[in-house]
């Protein structure tokens, strides 16, 4: 891949891999104490925190160099990093659609609805929802690609039809893989009424 992008070397995969652990533990137990290291930003504030660390070690993950870094690996990055930017702007694109539909869809949950300076942490959430989508999505497919390529087509002459033969198992793991994160997505939004 040449980029002005230099990738990490692949000994800073464990550090990355310790950073976004660490993150999702600091943000499990941010969550599950509710307690806050400085009280004045509220709960909200430390969670987005922690997950920020989260997705920039995941961040920094995606973007260091594997053992061998040969022209397979980098044509699977290659396709990864599309397939993982066009799901992505598909995210993007459906997200304000929804959002505008829901106070057509349940009015009553809006009544009487009034932001406080909390809730603003939690829009920061949903705003990295977006590059978190993209990074996850990103490293999914190229992990997936290291060790099942032989069902892609680096040159894109198959057919829809002809891939999904080929990769019947790829797709269906991730139609479920996204069904899940949405179930999850909707079972977040009405825990948080």
């Amino acid at each position: 891949m040449n980029s002005t992008l230099k990738l990490a070397e692949n000994k800073h995969k464990k550090t990355a891999i310790a950073m976004a652990a660490a993150g999702v533990a600091l943000a499990v137990a941010e969550a599950t104490t509710q307690a806050t290291v400085i009280p004045r930003l509220g709960l909200g504030f430390h969670v987005l925190i922690c997950l920020f660390i989260t997705f920039t070690g995941l961040l920094s993950l995606a973007l260091c160099k594997e053992k061998v870094e040969d022209e397979r690996v980098k044509a699977i990055r290659s396709k990864a990093m599309m397939k993982g930017f066009v799901f992505t702007c598909a995210v993007t694109i459906a997200f304000p659609i929804n959002i505008a539909l829901f106070p057509f869809i349940a009015p009553e949950a809006f009544e009487g609805i009034t932001i406080t300076r909390d809730d603003y942490a939690y829009v920061g959430m949903f705003l990295m929802a977006f590059p978190a989508f993209a990074t996850i999505s990103y490293l999914a497919l190229f992990n997936y690609g290291l060790r099942y390529d032989e069902g892609w087509d680096f040159n894109d002459e198959m057919t829809p039809v002809q891939s999904f033969k080929k990769n019947k198992k790829y797709v269906i793991i991730f139609q479920l893989v996204m069904l899940a994160l949405l179930a999850a997505m909707i079972i977040w939004g009405r825990m948080s009424k």
